[in-house]
């Protein structure tokens, strides 16, 4: 896997996971509680069950989780999953195919959705396209 493929995917795993980490923040035992359900969750999960006995690593995840909306915490987690995927090349698949599985969950989306705030006017899923596509909105 090039070091682009690598670097969108470490950016996506945070994006998603950085708001989960958030609302889980407000109500911690609650949504840890959901979690284990979630594809979110899972990928959560995943990632602390990897990092254990990796220093660093954990302790990238860990001031995530104190801190979702830091930058620089953003940051550490994202280079602490490149260095991981760059040599564990399964364990870049397995965070691809868990990031396919949580862009289809219409839960997991919604949850992103409703997190990242802002007001949404109109949503647009597009599975399969064929043909054009015309999308005329009346101002």
């Amino acid at each position: 896997m090039d070091a682009t493929t690598i670097s969108t995917l470490a950016s996506s795993v945070v994006a998603v996971l950085a708001p989960y980490l958030a609302k889980a923040g407000e109500e911690f035992a609650k949504e840890v509680g959901k979690a284990a359900s979630s594809k979110i969750g899972a990928l959560y999960q995943m990632l602390k069950t990897r990092f254990k006995g990796q220093p660093a690593a954990a302790e990238a995840l860990a001031d995530i989780e104190a801190m979702p909306d830091n930058e620089d915490t953003r940051t550490a987690l994202r280079l602490q999953l490149k260095k991981q995927m760059t040599t564990d090349p399964a364990f870049a698949d397995m965070l691809r195919q868990l990031l396919d599985e949580i862009g289809h969950d219409q839960q997991a989306t919604t949850f992103l959705t409703q997190i990242y705030g802002g007001k949404v006017g109109e949503i647009i899923n597009i599975d399969k396209l064929e043909g054009g596509l015309t999308i005329n909105k009346d101002q």
